[in-house]
């Protein structure tokens, strides 16, 4: 199987954003149960190689945003990150092959390497609006995205943080939330191709994205979900709900 693959856990309703309180406990939560490096935990023999990875040697993780790459704070800062969530933000938590013992893996199945030299990234995506992800298994929706007062809210995002189109969370006219919570989208499995339609499809503005590369789980059908401690930490943090795409590229 030579695809690539990345799980996508969208908070509910999509226009949902954290605050820095919820992002602050969200990144000790995540270290504090062993589902990523940081400072004092057992995986700390983790080796980050030279590049863009090397940003997360000190705390675990980095945060990508328009103005580029800058090294996460453990703990983590309020101040630091409330300047992160007024634009876009992606909070990235690399694990190379290299060193994994002590860490829990995100995703059920397991890969099904015997040898557990598994790898993966872990990231958490914020937008200052919608991020419109479709792909050969995320349809986008049927029809152009609107807000109740008619005025088209797509637009294209000349960053490339995403490499996504976007939709504004707030209408450009006349400022109301735009909720595509309730629209939906064809989504495919990509092993047997099978189909269903998923309210709020690939649109969101919070994601929890589970980067496997090649690595990837355990499955013949497809049939892959966040591990269930996990998916309770995020909903207890963020206090919302949560759904789950798959897709391969």
């Amino acid at each position: 199987m030579c695809f690539e693959y990345r799980h996508f856990v969208i908070a509910r309703p999509n226009y949902f954003r954290p605050t820095p309180q919820q992002l602050s406990d969200f990144i000790l939560a995540l270290g504090r149960d062993s589902w990523v490096s940081c400072p004092g935990s057992s995986s700390r023999n983790i080796q980050y190689k030279n590049g863009t990875n090397a940003h997360a040697k000190a705390s675990g993780y980095y945060v990508k945003s328009k103005a580029g790459i800058a090294a996460g704070t453990f703990p983590p800062k309020e101040s630091v990150l409330a300047a992160s969530l007024r634009e876009d933000a992606i909070l990235r938590w690399p694990v190379p092959a290299t060193g994994t013992a002590g860490l829990r893996y995100p995703l059920l199945p397991v890969p099904a390497d015997d040898s557990q030299d598994w790898y993966w990234d872990m990231e958490l995506h914020v937008g200052a609006n919608y991020v419109y992800h479709s792909s050969e298994c995320i349809d986008p929706f049927h029809e152009k995205v609107k807000c109740g007062c008619g005025t088209a809210v797509e637009f294209a995002d000349d960053s490339k943080l995403f490499f996504d189109p976007r939709l504004y969370r707030k209408c450009p006219k006349c400022y109301t939330t735009v909720n595509v919570s309730t629209l939906k989208a064809e989504v495919h499995n990509g092993w047997t191709e099978d189909g269903s339609k998923i309210a709020g499809g690939g649109a969101y503005c919070t994601a929890l994205v589970i980067d496997c590369g090649k690595c990837l789980p355990n499955t013949t059908d497809g049939r892959i979900e966040l591990h269930p401690e996990l998916r309770k930490l995020c909903e207890n943090i963020f206090q919302c709900e949560f759904y789950e795409l798959g897709d391969v590229y």
